[in-house]
C-alpha cells in the first residue's frame, strides 16, 4: 500500500482532538472529531506503517496505551492484512475502546509484561518520564522494533508532571540504537513525532 493511501485510510477513521482544539491545522478541519478518531498525525502514522509493512519479521504486537482502541486496531488491522501477526493492546484505564474479537485488549500495565519480547513493541501510555522508562525497560528494550509516540510534543515536554517526558527520553535512548524519526515537517503545532527504534537483533 503506497504511503498516501495509508493517509487517506487514517483520514477515514477521524482524528481525535480535546477541549484544546483543532492541533492538526487548516488542512484536517474536516476531519477532527471530539468522540472518536486517532491520536495522530496523518503523515507520521502512515510513514511508520509504509515503514513496518516492509518488514517480515513481524508476528508478534504489543501496544502499550490502548485509550479509545482506535489506532491500535488500525494499526493490527493493517499488519494482519499483510501476515498473521498477535497482537496485544493493555492500559491502566478502561477507556471502553471497541473490540476486535481476534485482538487481545487487557487493563493492566507494562509490569505485567516484564522481560516478555515481542517483534514490535509501540508505547504510547503515561507519557512521563519514568513511565516512559519503566516501559521500555520492561519490554521495549527485547523488541526488535520499539516505537515511541510524542517524541517531538511540545505540550507533553513542557508539562511539569512529565519530567521532560517522551522528547526527554527519545533523546537519550536513541542514539544508543539504529532509529528513524517519523515527524511531519509541515504540521503547525508542534506536537506528537513518532520515533522507531531498532532492537539488537532484527
Amino acid at each position: 500500500m503506497l504511503k498516501d493511501e495509508i493517509v487517506q485510510k487514517i483520514l477515514e477513521q477521524k482524528l481525535h482532538i480535546d477541549k484544546r482544539g483543532n492541533f492538526y491545522g487548516k488542512k484536517y478541519e474536516e476531519f477532527v472529531s471530539l468522540n472518536s478518531g486517532m491520536w495522530q498525525t496523518p503523515e507520521e502514522l502512515a510513514g511508520l506503517l509504509d515503514y513496518l509493512q516492509h518488514k517480515d519479521n513481524i508476528k508478534t504486537f504489543l501496544n502499550i496505551g490502548t485509550f479509545n482502541g482506535v489506532t491500535f486496531n488500525f494499526i493490527a488491522n493493517f499488519l494482519n492484512d499483510i501476515r498473521p501477526v498477535e497482537c496485544i493492546t493493555l492500559d491502566v484505564n478502561n477507556f471502553k475502546p471497541y473490540k476486535d474479537e481476534r485482538f487481545t485488549y487487557l487493563i493492566c500495565n507494562s509490569d505485567n509484561f516484564m522481560g516478555q519480547s515481542y517483534d514490535l513493541v509501540f508505547i504510547d501510555g503515561d507519557h512521563s518520564y519514568g513511565a516512559v522508562k519503566r516501559d521500555y525497560n520492561n519490554v521495549g528494550v527485547h523488541a526488535k522494533y520499539v516505537v515511541f509516540h510524542d517524541i517531538d510534543d511540545q505540550f507533553v515536554e513542557g508539562a511539569p508532571q512529565n519530567e521532560g517526558g517522551v522528547p526527554r527520553f527519545w533523546n537519550e535512548i536513541k542514539n544508543t540504537r539504529e532509529h528513524i524519526e517519523f515527524i511531519d515537517p509541515e504540521k503547525e503545532v508542534r506536537h506528537m513525532g513518532i520515533g522507531l527504534l531498532h532492537g539488537e537483533s532484527r
